[in-house]
């Protein structure tokens, strides 16, 4: 059986506090940026726990001196904001009631970054430890490093990782709250039981060079890895999105890792359907809480919609007063509106080369719709047998969309070019997962794909992969009779 993971890391983390410990605030951050490279700053992060990971950005013009003030709303302690100036950036972790005052040389942008003012110890803490080892959401890229070792070496590799960055606090901590402390431990911390819930996986993927690997050549010193990842569930802890990764990865891990010896079922459905069970039993309340509302939005694009019904009536009575109801009944609905048959949500498609029109104007051909961005692995991997389903169809009244969520038109391009779409109508969205495009179709992860009969109707609501092959020929063909 073909074993692939798809995990999306949160970008920011929060500390190991509760809601109630900070009631909400705004931060005000202010001050002077020169040799600007741009007009504007802004930041952005995610405003308080959710299973869509929203984000919220806020925007502020230089004056003619360089000046700036931005003041933005803040629901969480210890929430981690990304500062972005041209093509410069920086991240800052603020509390409600932090009054910054940021200066900075944008030609020296990290090593010229000095704060002042109320929480001004923690993000220079923050500049300097970037320019000493990296941001701190840049951690797991250097654990990709250390993938290749074998298991007792990884996890070695992996403790003194970790250990060197509880040094640099050490070292580093006069004038830091001990609430931080615990924050930056607590971080790494649960980077490191990622890394290792993760590890068969991606060490298979290191060692053979390929994203597709075969679930039976894991052997039992890579399980034994995960085994070794502790049952540490702490409702206080939801305040970090790095423990949603956790959380929501645990069981499923741990269920490859045991499958074959306690499970004569391991399809990766039925073991998803039985983590789910797992963390009814095991997890803390709110912790088991947020992973089903997980659960919904993670798999509801991969259901159909009388799943996804039976899914959503299965977590209202589990939680009949569930913060994430709203969001787990939107996933529902968005399901109805996209199901076999409804029109196709329509959008505005402007070409590289100028060309404007909509995805509307295809009606009469079949359209098979590819949301991807030039940063995507799993998007990289089905890019070659996309070539050859585009070549199946290319005398045919197919017409292949790639909607491109980039943020740079430049990585845009370099994509297209890479992977040879100029065979392909193509069209990017700026915004990222923020495009309204992209939230119209519901999509949290790429790639996604979807199909559109020659009525300009959706023609199933599965999401169904370039990389199936003669599935997805025979539905394109069905619908070209």
């Amino acid at each position: 059986m073909k074993h692939y993971i798809y995990l999306l890391l949160a970008c920011l983390i929060a500390g190991h506090l509760t809601a109630k410990d900070v009631s909400k605030g705004t931060v005000t951050l202010k001050g002077k940026i020169t040799n600007r490279l741009s007009d504007s700053i802004n930041v952005k992060y995610l405003y308080e726990p959710d299973v869509t990971y929203p984000y919220k950005k806020y925007y502020s013009k230089l004056d003619a001196q360089g000046n700036f003030s931005i003041t933005f709303p803040v629901a969480m302690p210890y929430t981690s904001v990304t500062i972005e100036h041209g093509d410069q950036g920086t991240d800052m972790i603020v509390e409600p009631g932090y009054d910054l005052v940021m200066q900075d040389d944008a030609k020296n942008f990290d090593s010229s970054l000095v704060f002042s003012g109320r929480g001004a110890a923690i993000q220079n803490l923050l500049a300097r430890h970037s320019l000493d080892y990296e941001p701190m959401d840049a951690y797991q890229q250097e654990v990709n490093k250390i993938y290749i070792q074998e298991p007792a070496e990884f996890e070695k590799s992996l403790q003194d990782s970790a250990q060197k960055q509880l040094d640099y606090l050490d070292h580093n901590k006069n004038g830091i709250p001990p609430s931080f402390v615990t924050y930056w431990k607590t971080f790494y911390q649960y980077q490191n039981y990622y890394s290792m819930l993760v590890y068969p996986t991606f060490h298979e993927m290191k060692k053979r060079k390929s994203y597709n690997i075969n679930i039976d050549s894991i052997t039992k010193d890579e399980y034994a890895v995960v085994q070794h990842v502790p049952e540490k569930f702490n409702d206080e802890w939801l305040m970090m999105p790095i423990y949603h990764v956790y959380i929501n990865t645990f069981y499923d891990a741990q269920l490859h890792a045991w499958g074959k010896a306690h499970f004569t079922r391991d399809t990766t459905e039925q073991l998803t359907a039985i983590s789910l069970k797992q963390a009814y039993a095991h997890m803390s309340p709110k912790s088991a809480e947020f992973n089903a509302a997980h659960h919904v939005e993670a798999y509801s694009k991969y259901l159909s919609l009388a799943e996804v019904e039976q899914e959503v009536k299965n977590f209202k009575i589990h939680f009949p007063k569930s913060v994430y109801t709203a969001e787990v009944e939107s996933k529902l609905n968005l399901k109805k509106k996209m199901s076999p048959g409804m029109p196709a949500i329509d959008f505005a498609i402007n070409t590289p080369n100028g060309k404007k029109m909509k995805l509307s104007d295809l009606k009469g051909k079949v359209v098979y719709v590819d949301f991807w961005a030039s940063w995507c692995v799993p998007c990289a991997k089905e890019m070659p047998p996309a070539k050859l389903l585009r070549e199946h169809f290319k005398d045919k009244s197919v017409a292949f969309v790639y909607v491109s969520i980039d943020e740079q038109e430049d990585a845009w391009k370099k994509g297209m070019e890479k992977h040879r779409l100029s065979d392909a109508i193509n069209t990017r969205v700026p915004g990222g997962f923020e495009a309204m495009e992209v939230k119209q179709y519901g999509i949290s992860g790429i790639p996604a794909y979807f199909i559109v009969d020659k009525k300009g109707n959706f023609a199933t609501d599965e999401q169904i992969r370039p990389s199936t092959g003669d599935k997805l020929v025979k539905m394109i063909d069905k619908l070209l009779e």
